[in-house]
């Protein structure tokens, strides 16, 4: 086929350096690849220190100057693409035995530091204009210089160094495992479970991705047929997962697991032979329904877990936030335009993000004021599109996403690479992370097998995922991919 007869997906890791006052942003590193060569092929972020690439002698030079030098790179398929300029976290020269010693934080920046590193993902679907979204891997500058142009050295937040696990040190934000998945149609779950049985990198981790779409077609054949629609991905859905290991220093420390909708488009058509609802738009329950399956597949009860008694916490998500607030008697707000904004109480950033929303020409559906988790206040809201009627939620950190807290299963021991190439390490270190989280992508993906089964048979999808049979299947997988 021609190649604007297809959809394209093109991710790229963006960097903002400071100098003299003001910030300029350059792309590190960038992939393109058309949808149909991503089907269920996890595109993973890999953000090396200088001292895991060998023979380029940047190890003695960051002694010397007192920088960490980071290299992103971007893995599909078994072929990276490497960043040629690095990302730089200068210190001054009194700063260099702290960063190079305890770990302790820098305070301010230098000229040439590296102070923000943004995910950049761009769709481009036929006859439609390109779209953008961007997740912030780091952002030091303060949204209040942000808002005024005007960034001040000794205001950009200080960073902190962690061993990697293999051997090495780097920077607390990067010490994570970033898995972007593709959802492009409705496609069986046996081929992606085929796939990474055999996938020695992913394993189990990489499941998450077509076990949540699976969710997604199982809640849309119960809920959208209900209302006589039935829904597909009409571009490519993506889907951000980051899965952070547990500190190697400490003891009971915790994992973390997030997944993060960075973009959905899907179209809904009305079924022969059942009367359309007339009280909800088919794209707003697309929406919500697409909130619902990523909270189902990071729910305890997903992987076997009482929610009362589980060690695994979920974090704040848009249905928490909205049921907090309807029991807490809070209103919620329909926003129109800016002028609205004066009945909700948010913080800056909320603010800037319900803004650029509302001066798209799109609504707000929000609580009229935060609610509180584990004591911190915490926003969130729905973002309607007035004219489609599509619907997708964001929360105050400007994400839509949900986390989930594990305790630490055990780790396979990784040896020092040395001499090896880059390459080798970066899968080596793909590898050390993914094997951390091998017991939670076992038990989503026995999950969903056995809630696709339930679907077959013509059972109720919620019963079956949420029943105590599937339960106990779960977490006997979780369990042996954690001990085994």
């Amino acid at each position: 086929l021609p190649d604007d007869w297809h959809h394209w997906i093109r991710i790229a890791i963006a960097a903002e350096d400071y100098a003299a006052g003001s910030i300029s942003r350059r792309e590190a590193v960038s992939l393109v690849k058309s949808s149909h060569s991503v089907i269920d092929v996890p595109i993973a972020l890999s953000m090396a220190s200088a001292n895991e690439i060998a023979g380029l002698g940047l190890a003695i030079n960051e002694r010397f100057t007192g920088q960490t030098t980071i290299y992103p790179t971007i893995y599909a398929d078994g072929v990276t693409t490497d960043a040629r300029q690095p990302l730089i976290f200068a210190t001054d020269a009194t700063s260099t035995q702290d960063l190079l010693g305890s770990g302790t934080p820098v305070a301010g920046t230098g000229d040439g530091e590296t102070v923000a590193v943004w995910l950049v993902v761009e769709i481009t679907s036929p006859d439609e204009s390109p779209v953008t979204i961007e997740r912030a891997l780091i952002d030091r500058v303060p949204a209040e210089d942000r808002a005024s142009g005007i960034i001040v050295a000794e205001n950009i937040a200080p960073i902190r160094t962690v061993p990697t696990g293999l051997g090495d040190d780097t920077l607390e934000q990067f010490n994570s495992l970033t898995v972007i998945h593709t959802d492009v149609a409705r496609i069986a779950p046996a081929y992606a479970f085929a796939r990474f049985r055999a996938d020695d990198i992913f394993g189990a981790l990489g499941t998450l991705g077509p076990a949540l779409a699976g969710f997604r077609d199982i809640l849309g054949v119960r809920e959208e047929a209900a209302i006589g629609y039935w829904s597909y991905p009409s571009a490519p859905n993506i889907t951000v997962f980051h899965a952070a290991p547990p500190s190697a220093e400490s003891d009971g420390a915790k994992a973390s697991l997030t997944a993060d909708l960075v973009y959905r488009h899907r179209t809904s058509l009305p079924l022969m032979n059942v009367a359309p609802s007339t009280t909800v738009h088919p794209l707003v329950l697309s929406g919500v329904l697409d909130a619902v399956a990523e909270q189902m597949l990071l729910a305890p009860e997903t992987r076997g877990e009482s929610p009362e008694t589980s060690s695994y916490a979920t974090g704040p998500s848009i249905s928490g936030i909205f049921g907090a607030a309807v029991s807490s008697g809070l209103d919620i707000r329909v926003l129109t335009s800016t002028a609205d904004l004066g009945e909700v109480e948010a913080d800056a950033a909320s603010q800037g993000y319900m803004t650029a929303a509302l001066d798209a020409g799109l609504y707000v559906v929000v609580p009229e004021q935060p609610v509180e988790r584990d004591g911190e206040p915490v926003l969130g809201w729905w973002i309607v599109d007035p004219v489609t009627g599509r619907a997708r939620d964001q929360l105050h950190n400007g994400m839509s996403n949900v986390s989930t807290v594990l305790s630490a299963p055990r780790l396979a021991a990784i040896q020092p690479l040395g001499e090896h190439s880059f390459v080798t390490r970066a899968i080596a270190w793909f590898v050390a992370n993914s094997r951390a989280f091998l017991c939670v992508g076992l038990g989503v993906s026995f999950a969903f097998g056995f809630a696709n089964s339930a679907i077959r048979l013509g059972s109720d999808p919620f019963s079956a995922v949420l029943s105590g049979a599937l339960g106990g299947a779960a977490a006997g997988a979780a369990a042996l991919a954690c001990t085994g």
